[in-house]
């Protein structure tokens, strides 16, 4: 669902399509022609590590020239028909955090004459991060490594919110909940 308001705060409009209920993702041959033809692009989702039907999707969004995104996030190494996901679309996102340490991802271009603006778009629209920030997630894996071979991870655990306080929250990572007044 945090995909839903990620999309809201970069200013786009979010469709919702029909799921697989085998799969939980996207069901492509139960959208129609018309819906398809009212869509710049599709962000792909497979979940939990279950391809989303990318042969389809990524063959219409050929034939109705819309940009195919497919989040490979939780489906890295994941195969279908021969193909890995992260291949059927021009562009594809891999989160790293879910397999080693620290944060952030890769984003990943199939059509290599793309390459250079869509990383430029990327670029312009994706926050820099702060230089505390950066050095925070450096030195955070750190710790836990010391803390680790030294056999004081429970004793850092118990410290951890003195060198690292907790986050106000993120900054402009959700949007802000502002309720309707009146009627």
């Amino acid at each position: 669902m945090s995909f839903f308001f990620t999309v809201l705060a970069a200013g786009l409009i979010p469709v919702w399509v029909p799921l697989d209920p085998r799969t939980g993702n996207l069901d492509p041959d139960s959208v129609g022609e018309a819906a398809w033809r009212s869509v710049n692009a599709v962000m792909t989702t497979n979940l939990y590590g279950i391809p989303d039907h990318m042969q389809r999707l990524a063959e219409i969004c050929r034939r109705q020239d819309i940009l195919l995104i497919e989040d490979a996030c939780q489906a890295l190494d994941s195969h279908i028909g021969g193909q890995r996901v992260g291949e059927f679309a021009s562009v594809a996102v891999f989160s790293l955090n879910k397999h080693i340490e620290g944060i952030g991802g890769v984003l990943a271009f199939s059509e290599a004459e793309r390459r250079p603006s869509l990383l430029s778009r990327a670029q312009t629209e994706t926050l820099h991060r702060s230089l505390p920030a950066i050095l925070d997630d450096a030195v955070r894996p750190v710790f836990r490594s010391l803390a680790e071979v030294t056999g004081t991870l429970e004793a850092l655990r118990r410290e951890k919110p003195r060198f690292f306080p907790p986050k106000k929250g993120r900054f402009l990572h959700r949007m802000e909940y502002a309720p309707r007044t009146g009627t």
